[in-house]
């Protein structure tokens, strides 16, 4: 199989006993029994071969780069089961305003494989649709499941088409231009799937969804026809165009695809990173379950089952059985009684993980245990596999519990609200003794909480009674217990935290909260233990483990750290304030726990092992729901490199108008400041800055940083820049002028030198970018000047968008031509020009549209054109074309274009896309028409300009 060549097989032709005689074996016949081809077969009727049938055509594969709510078509997406709603799927619930969560909360969002479900979104944050389908249990996805899951909501969504098109709707049934999808590449990074192996399993679902489909509803059924991939980071997408590529020159052609080509749609909110071989973000599932062995069935020996999900794409097992007695009495001394040495962790890796996998589990940057309530009793965050010199694994590299369990809530009802219950140190009358540790521990994490602004309860030193009503009477997204615990104490065997006399908090009593905390914090000493869980009646084998955890995440806890067994009270609070230092800045609960161990680990070392006492279970990649309160920012650049994907991430981020400014400018204050302290800097880096204070309105700081890239040596930064520069220059002389009219004559110089610097570059060559910058140029130098001056900036104005709309090679052109027929129509009305009347421009002779209608004529056919075009970026200006158009078409007086229709397209445009800088483009440009029109006497001036006025105060009101 290797080289293609055996020599184990004969030479020479085998003989044969009897008569050398040869057998055609018959043809098989398959015959289409179907009523159609039995009704064309008795009339004599006869399809060629080749003849179209819909669905046969291959489906059309695109990828795009940027923010998923600038998806041409439905979205898919994946859920695991019992996951929270992260990345990807948090940004789909943004958009439809908290939908996902309310469905989770009701028991109606898909989990396991199979399940899906259709959101009809009627356009909320851009958004098509949203087709939702399960994932299963994290650990657990293949390309056979995801492409099951993944067929089976492709073929509801296409029933669901089906039945809106078939009459059962009083709608009329409309046919889409396409019918396609767009698909997050769902089971890639997390789901543990290659981003190949993710592609094909999607595009055979689909595939077979559409056969599955037609076969079943005949000439009514429909089929996807177009597949877009949606991808945030530029890497990935690149990546994904690749798979496609290679997908679609397989020899079997078992896929039916054709792509578009090698290009890739660029969308705003696209990011980039630096390439890496292998992101430190990647977290290795290592699933661990029991088994019994056969061959020492009658010695009791129980195996462990190994299996690891390896380069992100295959999955390899292995089995280990051990003698558990000595295994479980050096895990007593290096635990419970805290004589952890190098030596003895580096005996429990030996003991405990098989050989074939000792080299994989050294490497991995990441670890998430897949656990159940026996492999739980295992202390993994021990393990160290050299004894000189090399820290414990859960120190070096992540590593985070999860438990695989049947016993789960099946409705969770996750708290909205920030608010938190810090119990320390309970009242326990003299029936244990009491813990100032804890107690000061209670404090300062009561205040940490509270300083990020929680609402917070903290319960210190109060009796049982006092500490349930506390526990009960509300709701809570956190929960921090420190105090005494016990694990099966008294006669009772009673686990959990001791709050008074034979009074203990139970995971029972967290069971019956109504809202399910996201996390719980449990410091106290022992409830980590656990009896490992046999169907025998034997000497439980070990103690340390998970019982309080476990319990927690069954409940729906998404968060749990556990002490597993005693820790000293500072390394204890060192700890949780390290922990919720990270998580409070933005960190995952993965990243929070990896460097809150490191920390103890590199403050204490050996001394104990504290670093090593914390089980934590849960989702690594899980924040705490609002990340609004981060207060600063720090960056460390080793590479320029670094910071201009940073600024460039910003900028991409700000074109889709989900940014918060003050953020932004935090973020760049900090960017400046790593610049500074590793001396790195570029032209580049310098015209992103500027770009960036551009579009946050920040006319006078863009002003600068532009103005710097002309003092740099050797400066590399693009030619547009100083056309940006000129123009940003002309919009902060108008601001200025707004704020004192008494610099006019200033200001006017100011915009007037934007002008001449835009011709000096247009005389290196005319482009259209150019003609529409003089264009704006004078509509601004018209706009502050005085009456004699004004009309003639404005004709000059009208002469450069004229230019630019008769360029052929114009890609813009609604721009061009919305300005130049808003000024004439205004000339005309206000009485210099008259339509079809010859102007002269620039040397040049044009004439002007005959009449009104004329105008409005050529504006409806740009339009249309506007409307069918399929663009291969998705910007502002894309998006405010139909707005532009219409608004021309309300103001050149066209009766089909009511007020409310222009403002409705502005509205949509506004809350959708662009940044601030957009936005005061555009109310600047109303700014304008207001000021034009204000020079046409009369009713019918003063009727266009009231309706202006109205546009400008509604569209300032939205923000």
């Amino acid at each position: 199989m290797k080289t293609g060549r055996t020599s184990q097989l004969p030479q020479t032709q085998p003989s044969f006993r009897g008569l050398d005689t040869e057998t055609v074996a018959k043809t098989d016949a398959t015959f289409d029994l179907s009523p159609d081809s039995v009704e064309k077969v008795l009339l004599g009727l006869r399809t060629s071969p080749d003849s179209f049938v819909p669905g046969q055509s291959p489906i059309i594969v695109s990828v795009s780069n940027g923010h998923l709510k600038y998806a041409r078509y439905p979205l898919l997406i994946g859920h695991f089961d019992r996951d929270g709603i992260l990345s990807a799927e948090k940004a789909v619930e943004q958009s439809l305003n908290g939908e996902l969560s309310r469905r989770i909360q009701l028991g109606l969002y898909p989990g396991p494989i199979g399940s899906n479900t259709y959101l009809e979104t009627k356009n909320l944050g851009g958004l098509k649709g949203v087709i939702v389908v399960g994932l299963g249990r994290q650990g657990g996805l293949n390309e056979f499941l995801l492409m099951n899951t993944i067929e089976l909501g492709v073929s509801n969504y296409l029933v669901n088409l089906i039945g809106k098109s078939s009459g059962t709707t009083t709608e009329p049934a409309m046919k889409p231009k396409t019918i396609g999808i767009s698909a997050l590449l769902v089971g890639s990074g997390y789901g543990g799937l290659s981003i190949e192996g993710a592609v094909r399993a999607i595009l055979q679902a689909i595939q077979n969804a559409n056969q599955k489909v037609l076969a079943t509803y005949r000439e009514t059924g429909r089929v996807i026809e177009a597949v877009e991939f949606i991808e945030l980071y530029t890497d990935r997408a690149l990546a994904c165009v690749k798979a496609v590529s290679v997908l679609e020159k397989e020899e079997n052609k078992v896929l039916s695809i054709k792509r578009t080509g090698n290009s890739i749609r660029l969308l705003p909110g696209r990011r980039g990173r630096l390439p890496v071989e292998d992101t430190q973000d990647w977290w290795t599932r290592i699933n661990v379950q029991p088994y019994d062995d056969p061959e020492n069935l009658d010695r009791r020996r129980q195996g462990l089952k190994f299996a690891v999900a390896t380069d992100a794409a295959r999955i390899e097992e292995a089995s280990l059985t051990t003698d558990s007695r000595d295994l479980f009495r050096i895990l007593d001394a290096v635990s419970v009684k805290d004589e952890w040495t190098p030596r003895l962790a580096k005996v429990i890796f030996e003991m405990l993980i098989p050989n074939d996998f000792k080299q994989q589990v050294k490497r991995q940057n990441n670890i998430s245990w897949q656990l159940d309530s026996l492999t739980a009793a295992f202390p993994w965050e021990l393990l160290q596999d050299s004894t000189t010199n090399a820290k414990p694994l859960s120190v070096n590299a992540g590593m985070i519990r999860q438990l695989a369990t049947p016993n789960f809530r099946r409705v969770i009802n996750s708290v909205i609200d920030k608010s938190a219950l810090v119990i320390a140190d309970p009242n326990l009358e003299g029936y244990f003794g009491q813990l100032p540790g804890a107690r000061s521990e209670g404090g300062k994490i009561a205040a940490r909480l509270k300083a990020d602004g929680y609402d917070l309860v903290h319960s210190s030193h109060q009796k049982s009674a006092e500490i349930r009503i506390e526990l009960l009477g509300q709701d809570y997204k956190i929960i921090h217990l420190a105090g005494h615990g016990a694990f099966e104490f008294g006669p009772d065997k009673k686990t959990g935290m001791l709050i008074g006399r034979d009074s203990f908090l139970t995971p029972d009593d967290i069971r019956q909260m109504s809202g399910v905390p996201e996390l719980v914090f449990v410091n106290c000493c022992y409830l980590g233990q656990m009896a490992a869980i046999s169907n025998e009646d034997q000497p439980k084998p070990y103690r340390l483990a998970a019982n309080i955890g476990t319990r927690l995440i069954e409940i729906g806890v998404k968060a749990v750290v556990v002490a597993g067994w005693a820790v000293s009270d500072a390394t204890a609070l060192e700890f949780a304030e390290k922990f919720y230092d990270c998580l409070f800045s933005g960190d995952t609960f993965g990243e929070s726990v990896k460097r809150a161990r490191q920390a103890i680990f590199d403050n204490h070392g050996t001394r104990n092992n504290t670093w090593g006492a914390y089980q934590c279970y849960g989702d690594p990649f899980y924040r705490l729901t609002s990340q609004a309160h981060i207060q600063s920012y720090e960056y460390t650049f080793i590479i320029p490199e670094e910071a201009e994907i940073e600024l460039g991430n910003m900028l991409n981020q700000l074109d889709t108008g989900s940014y918060e400014v003050e953020v932004f400018q935090k973020k760049m204050k900090g960017i400046a400041l790593g610049m500074e302290r590793t001396k790195i800097s570029s032209g580049k880096i310098t015209e992103l800055q500027a770009l960036l204070y551009s579009g946050m309105g920040m006319y006078q700081e863009a002003i600068g940083m532009f103005g710097k890239l002309g003092t740099l040596e050797n400066p590399v930064f693009s030619f547009s820049a100083w056309e940006k520069y000129c123009s940003v220059r002309a919009k902060f002389a108008v601001q200025k002028f707004k704020q004192d009219p008494g610099q006019r004559d200033k200001c006017l110089e100011e915009i007037q030198l934007a002008a001449e610097e835009i011709n000096a570059l247009n005389r290196l060559g005319c482009t259209n970018e150019r003609l529409n910058l003089l264009g704006s140029t004078y509509k601004r130098l018209g706009l502050i000047s005085n009456s004699t001056e004004k009309t003639k900036a404005y004709e000059t104005s009208a002469g450069y968008y004229r230019q630019a709309t008769d360029k052929p090679d114009n890609g813009n052109r609604y721009y061009s031509l919305s300005n130049w027929l808003a000024i004439e129509n205004a000339l005309v009305q206000a009485g210099p020009r008259k339509w079809g009347e010859a102007i002269e421009s620039f040397s040049t002779l044009n004439n002007l549209p005959k009449r009104a209608k004329a105008a409005i004529a050529q504006v409806k056919q740009e339009l249309e054109q506007q409307l069918k075009k399929e663009r291969e970026e998705a910007s502002f200006w894309d998006c405010i074309a139909e707005a532009n158009l219409r608004l021309v078409l309300m103001l050149l007086g066209d009766i089909e274009t009511p007020y409310s229709a222009v403002k409705e397209t502005y509205e949509e445009v506004w809350k959708f896309t662009g940044h601030k800088g957009n936005r005061l483009g555009e109310l600047e440009h109303l700014d304008f028409l207001i000021d034009l029109y204000g020079l046409i006497e009369g009713e019918k001036g003063k009727k266009v300009l009231d309706l202006v006025v109205r546009l400008r105060r509604e569209l300032e009101a939205i923000g």
